[in-house]
């Protein structure tokens, strides 16, 4: 069973030796059972803490697969030693980021009335911690 009370009080009073990871369970603990015992109302929007280090998941739309190609090969030549090749190639429909780098690389090419760069303009946070 999971102890939300106790997961607020970690939140409240971040113990030294206090995770990031942990610090994630916890608050989604509590922000799930907030959610389980007040469902949302259309008109009242829910706030949640979300870590710029989070990971995410897009579907990239062909013209994000683009957008996605072309910052690589702007950075290949700055980054020599790093493999690209490791990370979410242009041409991959699915790309995993941390929220930071999402960011670093569509944000400036997302604008009213731009082209979508994620399939549903949607982008699913992972909130558990990694294996």
């Amino acid at each position: 069973m999971i102890d939300v009370k106790a997961a607020a009080e970690r939140l409240s009073n971040a113990p030294e030796d206090y995770t990031a990871t942990q610090q994630n369970l916890d608050m989604w603990t509590v922000v799930v059972a907030y959610l389980d015992e007040h469902p949302a109302d259309d008109d009242e929007p829910v706030t949640v803490s979300v870590n710029l280090n989070y990971r995410c998941t897009v579907v990239l739309t062909e013209h994000g697969n683009g957008v996605l190609h072309d910052h690589y090969n702007e950075l290949r030549p700055l980054h020599p030693n790093i493999n690209f090749d490791c990370f979410p190639t242009a041409g991959e429909r699915r790309g995993e980021f941390q929220l930071w780098c999402l960011m670093n690389i569509f944000g400036s090419r997302m604008h009213p009335g731009c082209d979508q760069l994620f399939v549903g303009n949607t982008i699913k946070l992972q909130c558990a911690p990694e294996a």
